[in-house]
């Protein structure tokens, strides 16, 4: 068993033998929803978490993650965009 971004699971199956799996008849890569609430069970959050006296270097860096730009190069590898929490 392997975890990967969607890219992966999108691009292994048509190279090697592997399948992505359904847990409980729900399917990531049909229904991406289930990754963000979590009625996928093979999920987990990754957080992006920056303390109040941060470098301008990391403010930086989580304004560039958050921005279109940022959440371009995201989804461009494969993975879900950023959800703000508040």
């Amino acid at each position: 068993m392997g975890f990967a971004s969607r890219a992966v699971m999108t691009i292994a199956p048509q190279h090697v033998p592997v399948d992505v799996v359904s847990v409980d008849d729900i399917n990531p890569m049909e229904n991406p929803q289930s990754i963000y609430d979590s009625s996928y069970k093979f999920t987990r959050k990754i957080y992006l978490l920056t303390s109040d006296n941060s470098s301008d270097t990391v403010e930086k860096l989580a304004d560039y993650l958050q921005a279109e730009s940022g959440q371009k190069l995201i989804t461009n590898a494969g993975y879900l965009s950023i959800i703000e929490s508040h």
